[in-house]
């Protein structure tokens, strides 16, 4: 809490936002002191400039869904099609992945390894593992009922990530074969 507090008074533009409980609390996991943890929090906001996902209005993650959703209708057309269909956008499930960088719905060992990618490469890992994610539960989305997808959408990394291993393997198999993405380069 005196670290929410604290970055909140250090960062006027943005203030508190919920989704920063989230992203101090993988901080504190790993045993840090809460200065490291305060300072760690303002260099992710600062230099890699992740205040711009938290400022007023959001328009930052507005253009990440958007960019999701291009690239989602380029890679993944029937799955985007089937969510159309349903009348449910990428922002309605992703918005909440993009403000935590995931770690609401995945466990600890898969958000360092997305961290490690935020921090190595920025913004465009974001989108990768977003279309990564989407390609690995996309027989799953397209198999729910209309009356389970939304929360399906909204729960199945927390619920459905499966074997970490093997999940990560294809995740960092996804990443990496994604590059044919020039923009995101």
């Amino acid at each position: 809490m005196r670290i929410l507090l604290a970055i909140a008074n250090s960062c006027p533009k943005i203030g508190y936002v919920q989704g920063m409980n989230v992203i101090a609390s993988v901080f504190l996991a790993t045993n840090l002191k809460d200065s490291e943890v305060f300072w760690l929090i303002r260099y992710v906001l600062h230099k890699k400039k992740f205040e711009e996902i938290l400022l007023d209005g959001f328009p930052r993650v507005q253009l990440l869904n958007y960019q999701l959703d291009v690239y989602a209708r380029i890679y993944l057309p029937e799955l985007i099609t089937y969510l159309t269909g349903k009348e449910i956008n990428v922002s309605y499930f992703a918005t909440q992945w993009f403000i935590t960088m995931f770690a609401y719905d995945l466990n600890y060992s898969h958000i360092i390894k997305i961290w490690n990618f935020f921090f190595i490469k920025s913004w465009k890992m974001l989108i990768r593992v977003a279309l990564s994610l989407l390609w690995h539960f996309k027989d799953r989305i397209c198999k729910q009922s209309v009356d389970e997808l939304p929360e399906f959408l909204k729960t199945c990394l927390r619920e459905n990530i499966g074997d970490i291993p093997e999940v990560t393997k294809k995740l960092s198999f996804l990443i990496n074969f994604l590059p044919r993405m020039n923009c995101l380069r």
